[in-house]
């Protein structure tokens, strides 16, 4: 099978191409990207010490790159850091003068209640009045990934929406049915809705088919998957995020083919935006 798929691959690479893609977004124009919450975790050397774990890592930065692309914006336009300095100790950046896509992250409070900040799951979920409560007290995790885009990208504060309710991939797909009503009802001023689906390769099959199931019903959910735009750039700490990635999914999601993937991800890194890494969903 893993030979099959290699042989596909440099068979799709040699032909002739009529349409060659020359952009990574698809020819789509968004009303908003929705970009699903992750795990956020402790690390030191912050100034902040929460950040995103590697999922929501990668949703958030390739949730940036979206960002950068759809204002016509280099798409490596980091700050100029060599690590993360949240908002809340440097000046906050102002509305710019580019048409960005709307972002929404949804991701609420789960410390304490699906996992603790040193990215432990807890199992099964602690589900107690209590543990909800209790989990208020700290960050959720929309809030952090905004700080992530903000930091790495200068992406504008008024450009992204955070959505701290829901602790679930049903519970996100669940309140956006009320957030894209709102928006489309006062904020767009139309019935029907584009919407970009931002998260990983592993999740995206059933974050995509809870939203079709729970969502608003007049919004058309594309999805697009975070490999796809963060094998674009290095990391903040100038790792390669292919390499990264390539280890992460042989280690917990190796029946995504992980050799596979890290062509894909490399070709798109080339220039070559026709493959997608959502083509490994549909084999596995």
């Amino acid at each position: 099978m893993k030979l099959f798929f290699g042989i596909l691959i440099i068979f799709l690479v040699n032909m002739n191409f009529s349409y060659q893609q020359q952009s990574p977004l698809p020819p789509i124009k968004f009303d908003a990207i929705y970009v699903l919450g992750a795990v956020i975790w402790e690390e030191s050397g912050f100034p902040e010490p929460i950040v995103p774990a590697t999922s929501a890592n990668v949703r958030s930065t390739a949730a940036a790159i979206i960002s950068n692309i759809t204002a016509n914006l280099p798409i490596t336009s980091y700050a100029p850091q060599t690590y993360v300095i949240p908002p809340k100790y440097q000046k906050k950046h102002e509305d710019d003068k580019y048409s960005r896509v709307n972002t929404i992250i949804a991701g609420g409070y789960n410390e304490g209640v699906r996992y603790n900040l040193g990215g432990y799951l807890i199992e099964p979920a602690n589900t107690t009045f209590a543990a909800y409560s209790n989990a208020r007290n700290g960050e959720s995790e929309a809030f952090v990934m905004k700080e992530w885009m903000q930091s790495i990208f200068n992406i504008p504060e008024s450009t992204i929406l955070v959505e701290e309710t829901s602790t679930s991939t049903i519970e996100n797909a669940q309140v956006s049915n009320i957030l894209l009503t709102r928006l489309a009802q006062y904020t767009f001023d139309k019935q029907n809705l584009n919407v970009g689906l931002v998260t990983n390769l592993y999740h995206m099959g059933r974050a995509l088919q809870n939203f079709k199931d729970y969502s608003y019903k007049y919004a058309t959910f594309t999805p697009l998957y975070a490999e796809d735009y963060i094998c674009l750039v290095q990391s903040q700490y100038g790792d390669n995020w292919i390499n990264t990635l390539y280890n992460y999914y042989e280690e917990s999601y190796p029946q995504y083919n992980p050799d596979l993937l890290k062509e894909i991800m490399q070709l798109r890194q080339s220039g070559n935006y026709t493959y997608s890494v959502g083509y490994l969903e549909k084999y596995y």
